[in-house]
């Protein structure tokens, strides 16, 4: 597993030399609770940013980014399914995580990810209520449900957190 906010600035490297690319942002599908990429330029006034896919990646670590052939980085074109990612509301850092009943649960500090298959796992939370301003991990066990400036817990992901990590009130 990887945190999110830990690939940002990562080098890219093709055949263990550095490339001088960095990844700059994500390119997530909150639908499917997948990690689609990674822009490392972002887009001009023609809109057009240079990303790399998660299929083009052949190891991933909190030092480093590999990749196996030579032009892995593209200009995102035509490419309808990401522009319209890019287009939703994308980055969920910093929004408020609340229950169906809209109880904060707190806000979202990072995600981690499976390095091998790109699938989001769980969300950092920070609950500045706590006493201890403990961080909490929240499962994603379903797609997440994302206004503009808060997500919405599915009961089951609030269970999840109450049995690891909130006490019983």
């Amino acid at each position: 597993m990887l945190r999110g906010t830990n690939v940002i600035g990562l080098p890219i490297f093709l055949k263990n030399e550095e490339i001088n690319e960095h990844v700059i942002d994500w390119i997530l599908d909150l639908q499917n609770n997948q990690l689609m990429g990674f822009i490392v330029q972002q887009g001009g006034w023609s809109g057009s940013a240079r990303i790399l896919l998660w299929e083009n990646i052949i190891h991933i670590s909190n030092q480093s980014l590999h990749v196996d052939y030579p032009s892995p980085i593209f200009e995102m074109g035509k490419m309808i399914k990401i522009k319209q990612l890019l287009e939703e509301v994308n980055d969920f850092i910093g929004l408020k995580v609340i229950t169906k009943e809209g109880q904060s649960l707190g806000k979202v500090v990072d995600f981690l990810f499976d390095n091998s298959s790109g699938h989001l796992s769980e969300l950092q939370l920070r609950n500045e209520a706590a006493l201890n301003r403990k961080n909490i991990f929240m499962p994603i066990l379903t797609p997440l449900n994302q206004m503009s400036s808060f997500i919405i817990a599915t009961p089951e992901m609030t269970a999840a957190i109450y049995e690891n990590h909130l006490p019983e009130a």
